[in-house]
């Protein structure tokens, strides 16, 4: 869906900034909403002519051709597309989703990503400078040993934490609680 809430503006932005940098970064976006037009003029207006939007509701047919997997949303629940980027292995960057507060400072997490080991996690405010997209995604394009690493440790993650057999048996015991 490209809806204000999954911050592609933010995606836009850094990608094109890395983009000036090393000449041969593309963003592909795939999905279909609203702000179509609007992205791609935004992209336009920043002369990022290495941009695509792929209207479909099947990105899985796309995920083959991807090098990593980025997810900036303000608010997401969890995530299919960040499911299906785990499936193929790919190194994943997505919003953290839980901020806990400690005794000096906050620990942020994510369902399915733990923080530098099986990918990383950003603020989608892209405030926080260690929790930045445009570090976390210049970590990965300069690190190859960092790509595989990342991409087979959420490739476990999932597999083994939200596996179909899994997913079915939480969502039963939820709604066993309602009835």
């Amino acid at each position: 869906r490209l809806t204000y809430s999954k911050n592609f503006k933010l995606l836009i932005k850094t990608s094109h900034k890395l983009n000036l940098k090393y000449k041969n970064i593309y963003l592909i976006i795939i999905g279909s909403g609203e702000l179509k037009q609007k992205l791609e003029d935004y992209a336009k207006s920043l002369n990022f002519k290495n941009f695509k939007i792929i209207s479909s509701n099947n990105a899985i047919s796309y995920y083959k051709y991807f090098n990593v997997f980025a997810q900036p949303s303000f608010q997401e629940g969890l995530s299919i597309a960040l499911l299906e980027a785990a499936c193929f292995s790919l190194p994943c960057i997505a919003s953290f989703n839980i901020k806990i507060k400690t005794k000096n400072s906050y620990v942020y997490t994510h369902d399915l990503i733990k923080n530098n080991h099986s990918g990383f996690l950003i603020d989608p405010e892209n405030i926080l400078k260690n929790y930045n997209l445009y570090n976390s995604l210049n970590k990965i394009i300069l690190n190859e040993k960092l790509r595989p690493y990342l991409g087979n440790n959420i490739n476990k993650t999932a597999s083994k934490d939200f596996s179909f057999a899994r997913m079915k048996d939480g969502y039963l015991n939820i709604y066993k609680k309602f009835l």
